[in-house]
């Protein structure tokens, strides 16, 4: 049944067609505590279940008056973004006096989105969070995003500034980002005058005081011994050293491919 309502909901019924699934989704509950239904068919019983909600709740954006229900369901299925940044570092504001930032897709903006969202970051437990948005006339609790794929989804923090680069903080440390001095022409193109890159992660740790040379010192008298020892051979060593030295010179922010 859950299958045949999947494939067959539309804007039309979609309301009809999300209370059968509930009534369906419960009866499968109930079945399952009775030890009718196995694991996973539970499983993939609630895996179709909420791509009928996430259905349903598209459908019910194109209304002109979404109702409670739709409104509360819109809650329980906000997905989380994860975006490659620090909130610490990049909007302190945000964190410390509940600043509100515009965020807008770069990406597919010209496209439906697809998902109510709210933003996480890839500081530890994702401790950098953006669940407040700025709408036309008041808050949001969500922000309209688009549907994940294998490309880069770009999305643009604006108004942010120097101020809030003089507030920034190394929380997890992740250091400043890398930077682009952009004009716009009179023809309407772009430009870029100047770049700049990031805090590597060897400046990091030496900013809190991590002696480099130290540290090489004893990575190099473990790669002696183990090589001694007929653990690794003297180019795995080697490889090691190099592989240490690129990492320290690279950005602690996640790399494409990496």
């Amino acid at each position: 049944e859950l299958n045949y309502i999947l494939d067959n909901i539309t804007r039309k019924n979609f309301a009809e067609y999300y209370h059968d699934a509930i009534e369906y989704y419960e009866e499968m509950f109930t079945l399952f505590n009775l030890g009718y239904v196995s694991l996973q068919d539970r499983a993939t019983a609630e895996q179709l279940f909420y791509r009928i909600c996430r259905r349903a709740l598209f459908f019910s954006s194109y209304e002109k008056h979404q109702t409670e229900e739709f409104q509360s369901l819109q809650q329980r299925m906000v997905s989380k973004f994860l975006a490659n940044f620090s909130i610490f570092q990049s909007i302190p504001d945000s964190w410390s006096i509940d600043q509100l930032f515009p965020v807008i897709p770069l990406s597919h903006h010209e496209k439906k989105p697809t998902h109510k969202a709210t933003i996480v970051d890839i500081t530890c437990d994702s401790d950098g969070c953006l669940e407040q948005f700025i709408d036309r006339s008041d808050t949001r609790s969500v922000l309209d995003l688009h549907s994940p794929s294998s490309k880069p989804y770009y999305l643009g923090f604006f108004l942010v500034g120097a101020y809030q680069e003089s507030l920034a903080n190394e929380h997890n440390l992740f250091g400043a980002i890398n930077e682009a001095e952009i004009s716009m022409r009179e023809d309407g193109r772009w430009e870029i005058h100047k770049t700049t890159v990031g805090d590597p992660i060897e400046e990091l740790l030496t900013s809190r005081n991590y002696e480099m040379p130290l540290m090489w010192e004893s990575m190099n008298r473990q790669i002696a011994t183990s090589v001694g020892k007929d653990m690794i051979s003297e180019s795995e060593g080697e490889a090691i050293k190099v592989k240490l030295e690129q990492y320290l010179a690279s950005s602690p922010y996640l790399r494409e491919g990496k």
